[in-house]
């Protein structure tokens, strides 16, 4: 019996050395896959948070853009109200020429329209009064072509018709048409302080 003992100690030892082997394996096994499941998530959760602050980098980059875009924007808006305002005293100051400036400003203009024949002159209600029959008969003689006074405007200025050709001169579109064609150079005048 001794022997029959011996071979079953042998045996649940040699079973014991097996177990602890297959237990140390599986051990290993769970452990290498937890190191490797817990690495992955470690590897997801920076690729996660590098994503996120690329994000709100972008956000802040994108607020600041806004921001500055805004300024520039007030910016525009606040020089071209400016622009407006110096247009708009223009106007006024076009207004309150006295009889002889405004004269001689229709003169200077009437002396360069490439036109002949004879021609309907309507001036502004207000300037009509010193633009009368007598001055048209004054500065005919300095003209290549005829005047004849036409009824009066509604707006500030005088107007040119040649046989349905308009020559415009109202202070508003004179003055609207001298603004696109200077507005450039204008608003870079405002933005150096001039």
């Amino acid at each position: 019996m001794d022997a029959i003992d011996k071979m079953i100690a042998e045996l649940d030892q040699e079973a014991q050395i097996k177990r602890e082997r297959l237990a140390a394996a599986e051990r290993a096994r769970i452990s290498e896959t937890m190191a490797r499941d817990w690495a992955k998530k470690e590897s997801d959760l920076q690729l996660r948070a590098q994503q996120a602050k690329k994000q709100v980098e972008k956000n802040y980059q994108q607020a600041l853009n806004r921001q500055s875009s805004a300024a520039k924007q007030q910016k525009i808006v606040k020089q071209n109200e400016y622009l407006t305002q110096l247009f708009e005293q223009a106007y006024q100051q076009m207004i309150g020429w006295t009889p002889e400036e405004l004269q001689t400003f229709v003169e200077n203009v009437l002396e360069r329209l490439p036109i002949s024949g004879t021609v309907t002159f309507h001036a502004g209600l207000d300037q009509a009064a010193h633009l009368d029959d007598t001055w048209v008969a004054a500065c005919q003689s300095d003209l290549p072509y005829q005047i004849k006074a036409g009824t009066p405007l509604s707006e500030a200025g005088f107007l040119v018709d040649d046989n349905g050709i308009q020559y415009n001169f109202t202070y508003r579109v004179l003055l609207e048409e001298y603004k696109k064609e200077s507005r450039e150079r204008w608003l870079q005048i405002i933005q150096k302080g001039g």
